[in-house]
């Protein structure tokens, strides 16, 4: 984008009216990258979830996008459980994420036991699906060219 200006009134108006103009097209733009990479990343996550339900949730202040997973068990599903568990990926997780660290927290079986009983099954672990985790790559390895894209056709 170029505007030129001279030192006139109506040469200064015309250049914030193409900057307003500009800084809309920017703001819709970038509205619709985060809408494209949110509801690309949910499918990448609820292909990896499968029974999960996963949801892209509406933007945000423009610039935001949520994908959530729902299920009895969200964190279980990314992270696995027992000797599976796999804490890689994510800055900001509620709480510690260990071999154990549900069970302590809860029926105490894995922690004290290393194993926990199940709908009549024993179990060790629960291996990882990192649903969000390959939502979160997906998205860091395809904001560019979607951006590209966007902002391309206007």
């Amino acid at each position: 984008m170029k505007i030129n200006v001279s030192l006139s009134t109506e040469s200064i108006d015309s250049a914030i009216e193409e900057l307003q103009a500009f800084a809309e097209l920017l703001e819709e733009g970038t509205e619709q990258v985060v809408e494209i990479l949110t509801n690309k990343g949910a499918e990448v996550a609820q292909a990896a979830y499968g029974d999960f339900p996963v949801e892209a949730v509406p933007l945000s202040e423009g610039t935001t996008g949520t994908i959530i997973v729902a299920g009895d068990m969200p964190l279980i599903a990314e992270f696995g459980a027992g000797d599976a568990t796999s804490p890689t990926g994510f800055e900001n997780v509620p709480g510690e994420v260990y071999a154990g660290s549900y069970s302590e927290e809860h029926a105490k079986q894995y922690s004290t036991y290393g194993f926990w009983h199940f709908g009549g099954e024993r179990y060790t672990e629960v291996p990882a699906r990192h649903g969000l985790l390959d939502a979160k790559q997906y998205i860091m390895d395809n904001s560019t060219n979607v951006a590209r894209e966007v902002f391309a056709s206007d």
